[in-house]
């Protein structure tokens, strides 16, 4: 069983691809309005224990342990430049969960939101993501994006 104290790592593989509109002025970009569509694969210590939970018999227990899912985000990001190809980010987001396998243990929508900053350095960016879903479940991510 899972104990309050107890913590346990993920990993994922993360592609989106998006559209916004934004509004460029010599310091300031503004995206005032995206959206993003992503495939997320997740695997690590957290997937195993989720795949534990599953096989404990306990009716109060509701685990949704899905690896592979598909995302959509709206959003908005203001990147504050220091030079053509630097910058610092914040962003905002809301999004949700497309084709969230319903069983019997969980069905209905699965909706988040977050806070994004970020360093971009020429074409790669190390941002510091928090996100918050429902039942109060929270979480703190660190990733390192290559712009194509």
């Amino acid at each position: 069983m899972a104990r309050e104290s107890e913590t346990a790592n993920f990993y994922n593989i993360h592609l989106k691809t998006g559209i916004n509109y934004t509004y460029t002025r010599p310091k300031v970009d503004s995206r005032f309005l995206g959206v993003e569509l992503a495939y997320n694969n997740e695997f690590g210590d957290y997937q195993k224990k989720l795949e534990e939970l599953i096989k404990v018999d306990d009716s109060d227990l509701i685990v949704v342990n899905q690896k592979s899912m598909f995302t959509y985000n709206w959003y908005s990001e203001y990147a504050f430049k220091s030079s053509n190809q630097d910058a610092f980010t914040v962003g905002l987001y809301v999004g949700g969960l497309i084709g969230l396998e319903e069983t019997d243990m969980f069905s209905g929508d699965a909706t988040y939101r977050g806070i994004t900053l970020g360093l971009r350095l020429k074409k790669y960016t190390i941002s510091l993501i928090y996100e918050s879903g429902q039942n109060e479940i929270q979480s703190s991510k660190l990733g390192l994006t290559n712009q194509l």
